[in-house]
């Protein structure tokens, strides 16, 4: 039992799978609400709960060189604004061989919102071909990318072993084994 996306928790919302997951392609996950270290390569925030101070340290981290993957749409650091308050619940089709998601082939979110691409970003796993809507959108910060999700639901472990939804969270945030916060 648990709340929502608790990585302790059991529950078909936590996300226990997905840091065992993570650690079974020897990933070093810390669960904190600290800052990432320098040796951390990808941050996820699952929710976001963060105050205006650490929005702004984490958004230094990522201009150095980090790798941000925001799963809450509604968080002033997601990369692009959401298409429309519905949300999309039949899976998603990929590839995305621009942001090295070239073996992720659906995805099934579980019902997520969508997100507007923006200049310069690489978005991927549109709501329907031609649409100006996707699930993932990625944006060059300085020397870092930030990754935004139109949810977290797909990292639950309800979801995570549907379709290529564990592929993607191991390619998002375990890319060579790195270390994930």
């Amino acid at each position: 039992a648990g709340p929502a996306l608790d990585p302790h928790s059991t529950s078909p919302g936590g996300t226990k799978a997905l840091v065992l997951l993570l650690q079974q392609f020897h990933t070093t996950v810390q669960l904190t609400s600290a800052l990432p270290g320098p040796g951390t390569e990808v941050a996820v925030v699952l929710s976001d709960r963060l105050t205006d101070d650490r929005r702004t340290a984490l958004a230094h981290w990522v201009s150095a060189g980090g790798t941000l993957v925001i799963a809450d749409p509604d968080s002033d650091l997601q990369p692009a604004e959401v298409v429309a308050p519905s949300s999309v619940h039949q899976p998603l089709s990929g590839p995305c061989p621009g942001v090295a998601l070239a073996d992720v082939g659906h995805i099934n979110t579980g019902g997520s919102l969508l997100l507007r691409s923006v200049p310069g970003a690489t978005a991927c796993f549109p709501a329907k071909p031609g649409a100006d809507a996707y699930f993932l959108v990625d944006r060059s910060v300085g020397t870092g990318h930030v990754i935004g999700l139109g949810g977290a639901g797909m990292f639950t472990n309800h979801l995570l072993a549907h379709n290529d939804n564990s592929v993607l969270a191991v390619d998002l945030l375990a890319p060579s084994g790195s270390n994930a916060t």
